[in-house]
């Protein structure tokens, strides 16, 4: 299932309603609440890169975190052009929309360049992996990989990149 994209610039509520988030939010519960299937997980940007960088209206994760997780699912925030600092005030994109996701995906930032991935979870899901089929990845773990990603949280931190970036992001 699919919901509207909740874009207060080209949408149908739009920047100069404060309520847009909670409106957008709406009308996804609807569409929710009508639904008869069951949910495995609901996974949006935190800003909407392939869209045309939209960040998501305000409150808009906040008001619809709790029905995903009423009906079974998970959530889940795709930070790969997002996360590490790249929003500046904002480590991570969700924190804008003050939410906590159950799954973080994270990916190009990471390692600067260096092709990088991880998922970070909740220590219960976490521990769903102890059931059943073992859990592994043929290239988790490599000691360069790991490296460069320690160099990188290191530089962000280092040269205070965050601040610069806060210049820069009306937005957030």
């Amino acid at each position: 299932m699919k919901v509207e994209i909740p874009d207060t610039f080209k949408g149908r509520y739009k920047s100069d309603d404060e309520k847009a988030g909670d409106k957008f939010a709406m009308d996804a519960l609807n569409k929710l609440n009508n639904y008869k299937g069951s949910i495995a997980a609901f996974i949006s940007e935190p800003i909407l890169s392939c869209a045309g960088q939209v960040p998501l209206a305000k409150n808009y994760l906040k008001n619809l975190y709790p029905k995903i997780r009423e009906m079974g699912g998970v959530c889940i925030s795709d930070e790969v052009q997002t996360g590490f600092g790249r929003l500046g005030k904002y480590f991570w994109g969700y924190e804008f929309q003050e939410v906590i996701p159950d799954i973080v995906v994270i990916g190009k930032p990471m390692g600067n360049g260096h092709p990088m991935g991880a998922v970070i979870t909740t220590s219960e899901i976490a521990k769903s992996f102890e059931k059943g089929i073992e859990f592994f990845s043929s290239f988790g773990g490599n000691p360069v990989s790991c490296k460069i990603g320690l160099s990188v949280l290191n530089i962000i931190k280092s040269e205070n990149l965050q601040k610069t970036l806060r210049r820069g992001w009306r937005l957030l």
